[in-house]
């Protein structure tokens, strides 16, 4: 099992897991907008089309609040421990805590940053 040192060293010293979180940022934000070609229809909720406007113009910190999360999902934990140059931890994983956490990013980026776009 991971400790707590390991998850953070997850989080904050594997560049490439940080990639594979801000990618997958990006296609979350891409489907709200109805971008993307597969998945579910675009979102209805104007506010997360206004923080997938503003997540597509600032996609180097609008990963920031999923990085935990994905450090925390036990999938992403043990392909770590696995490997921990990060290299093993797959796209679907990541991707699948991003899209399960983006309605309550949504939420707090609307509550508490209220960007005008």
């Amino acid at each position: 099992m991971s400790t707590h040192i390991d998850k953070y060293q997850l989080r904050y010293s594997t560049p490439r897991f940080q990639q594979q979180i801000e990618t997958a940022v990006m296609h979350a934000a891409q489907q709200i907008l109805g971008i993307a070609k597969a998945g579910p229809p675009p979102a209805t909720n104007p506010d997360a089309v206004r923080w997938a406007k503003w997540a597509n113009t600032n996609s180097s910190i609008a990963w920031l609040p999923f990085a935990w999360p994905c450090c925390l999902d036990p999938a992403i934990c043990a392909s770590y421990e696995s490997d921990p140059s990060g290299q093993s931890i797959s796209d679907d994983d990541v991707q699948r805590v991003v899209d399960a956490t983006v309605d309550d990013v949504v939420a707090d980026w609307a509550t508490n940053n209220p960007v005008a776009i």
